[in-house]
């Protein structure tokens, strides 16, 4: 029986790990660049990132500190604004950006913290 289980246990590691590997290579990788941690005005505020590969549509993606949806918008291009009156003055957002390859893969950027000033 422990035999068995060892088995088992060695085999998820593999499986795992060649499916981390597939998600590693395949899917678009995203930098978000601004805004990074920290505070942004409304005026001012465009949401920058860069990826590696061609075509490759983006989603921008905003939520409150519930994890509300605030605002998403799609796009091709690498920065996208989102409208003035959307954000409020001195409240604390998540944003992130997914991306899609034409061949299907995915990818998604680690989600940033900012905080809108004006």
């Amino acid at each position: 029986m422990v035999g068995a289980m060892v088995f088992t246990v060695s085999r998820w590691r593999i499986d795992r790990s060649v499916a981390d590997e597939r998600a590693r290579v395949s899917s678009p990788a995203i930098k978000t660049i601004f805004p990074a941690t920290g505070g942004a005005e409304v005026s001012d505020l465009r949401f920058t990132w860069n990826t590696s590969g061609p075509d490759v549509t983006y989603r921008v993606v905003v939520t409150d500190t519930a994890g509300g949806l605030v605002w998403s918008a799609d796009g091709a291009d690498t920065s996208m604004a989102p409208p003035v009156t959307t954000l409020k003055a001195g409240e604390r957002y998540f944003w992130h950006v997914e991306a899609m390859s034409p061949n299907g893969d995915v990818g998604q950027s680690a989600p940033q913290s900012f905080t809108v000033s004006k």
